[in-house]
């Protein structure tokens, strides 16, 4: 499976950047994650049969956290969030912190 896995990760970057010619390497990466999460899905779900009920439990929530963090835009900071809990003297979000 990790060969399957890797190489359409490598195609779907590959073709993210071959055939949208407006794409950048973020998309590309997009893309390549996005395939990664959907082979390791469907691998969850192959090595899960027979599929009885805790099992079904544990991919559906596979799938929500995946749609979570899928949806849910990325933390993006010049330091570490860490840094920003570990200091309490300084500001709520030191470095310019954002949602990207």
């Amino acid at each position: 499976m990790g060969i399957v896995t890797g190489v359409s990760a490598y195609v779907g970057y590959a073709a993210t950047i071959l055939l949208d010619h407006g794409s950048d390497l973020t998309e590309g990466r997009t893309t390549a994650t996005l395939t990664v999460l959907i082979i390791s899905l469907w691998t969850v779900l192959v090595l899960a049969r027979p599929l009885t009920g805790w099992k079904l439990m544990l991919v559906a929530g596979l799938a929500v956290a995946v749609a979570v963090i899928v949806a849910v835009p990325a933390y993006s900071c010049s330091r570490s969030p860490l840094y920003v809990w570990r200091s309490p003297r300084s500001s709520p979000l030191p470095g310019r912190c954002s949602l990207s």
